[in-house]
């Protein structure tokens, strides 16, 4: 049986609708960069048996034309790293988590990093309290006007520290350009 999925359509890049409705994911353990580097527009996965995998990382990344992501029936009790899992999902708008479980990530590192078109995101069904880190998880997301984060173990807190600190580190930048500017 299938178990790593892992690059299985990374760099297929003449591929923009994918239908993965019939696929039977019940096995797989493993599926960093998945879909990674592919020119899709929009995902679907409608009855995605996910309750075996333990690793999402880059599992979506550097795919530039997402516009939209739906994970229905998300099973991610085993999983523990989605690092990068979206990084660089420059036309990225909305992603939807509809998970009839808790999520429980170890490992968020720089999951929406260069998102820069990220709108909206629903993280509600996320627990923080096994996140050992979550560095990162919105950098370079300039339009984002909605997290939907519970205040489970202290999610909203761990979510609004993040991005209190990249503000300050944005600020920080900033002031440093304007004060190299005067000499």
């Amino acid at each position: 049986k299938l178990k790593d999925t892992s690059y299985m359509f990374s760099h297929c890049e003449n591929i923009i609708n994918l239908n993965l409705s019939y696929f039977n994911t019940s096995e797989i353990n493993k599926m960093s960069n998945m879909f990674s580097y592919m020119n899709l527009v929009k995902i679907d996965l409608p009855i995605f048996n996910s309750k075996n995998i333990e690793t999402m990382e880059d599992m979506f990344a550097y795919c530039y034309s997402l516009k939209h992501i739906k994970l229905k029936f998300f099973n991610t009790s085993n999983v523990n790293d989605m690092r990068g899992m979206f990084r660089c999902c420059e036309q990225l708008e909305a992603v939807e988590f509809f998970s009839s479980n808790d999520i429980y990530v170890e490992k968020m590192d720089d999951m929406f990093d260069s998102c820069e078109k990220l709108k909206e995101v629903d993280l509600s069904a996320f627990i923080f309290s096994k996140a050992s880190t979550v560095e990162n998880i919105y950098n370079k997301r300039k339009n984002l006007e909605k997290v939907g984060v519970n205040d489970i173990n202290g999610g909203k807190q761990k979510m609004e520290d993040q991005i209190n600190k990249e503000k300050d580190e944005k600020i920080k930048y900033i002031e440093e350009l304007i004060e190299e500017q005067k000499y």
